[in-house]
C-alpha cells in the first residue's frame, strides 16, 4: 500500500511544493520518517506515535515509512520550516494505517504543525499561495474546515 501528499515551504523564491510520499509493507512493524534532519524526524514521529495513542488509533503491525522529497529546495530554508511536515506527515500515517475517511489523497494540498494536545496550527491561504495555486490545478487545498473539527485532530 502507498499514498502521497502534496506540501509547500515558503523560500525566497516563492512558494515551493513539495511531494510527501509513504508506503507499508510486512517488514518489521515501525515507523521511520526520511529527508528530514535527524533529531527532527525522531520528534516527529514520537508526536505521531503519542497522538495516535492518545487517540486509541489502531494501527497495523506493518513497517510504515514516510518520506519527505524536497532535493531541490534550500536546506537552510527548509530546516526553518520543517516543523509544518507535521500534519501532512500525520495524515500519511493515518492514511496507511485505515484511520482516515478520506482514502486519497494524491491530490491534497496541506502544511500545518500539530501540537500534543492535537491542536492544528495551520496557515491560512494568501495571495501568493492562491497565485501558486493556479499552476497546480490538480490540488486541492484541505483546511480544517474540511477533514478536521474546531483546529482538534480527533
Amino acid at each position: 500500500m502507498q499514498t502521497r501528499i502534496q506540501s509547500y515551504i515558503r523560500s525566497s523564491y516563492g512558494i515551493e511544493f513539495i511531494t510527501l510520499f509513504a508506503y507499508c509493507s510486512k517488514s518489521v512493524p515501525g515507523l521511520d520518517i526520511v529527508g528530514l534532519p535527524g533529531s527532527q524526524a525522531r520528534m516527529i514521529t514520537e508526536k505521531i506515535h503519542y497522538l495516535t495513542r492518545s487517540r486509541k488509533i489502531k494501527v497495523p503491525r506493518k513497517k510504515f515509512v514516510l518520506s519527505v522529497d524536497h532535493n531541490l529546495i534550500d536546506e537552510k530554508t527548509f530546516k526553518k520550516q520543517v516543523d509544518k511536515m507535521e500534519l501532512p506527515l500525520l495524515l500519511l500515517y493515518w492514511s496507511l494505517a485505515g484511520a482516515l475517511p478520506i482514502k486519497n489523497l494524491e491530490n491534497c494540498l496541506v502544511r500545518g504543525n500539530l501540537s500534543v494536545q492535537g491542536e492544528l496550527i495551520q496557515e491560512s491561504l494568501d495571495e501568493e499561495l492562491m497565485e501558486s495555486l493556479q499552476n497546480k490545478e490538480y490540488l486541492k487545498y484541505l483546511s480544517q474546515e474540511d477533514y478536521l473539527e474546531v483546529n482538534t485532530i480527533r
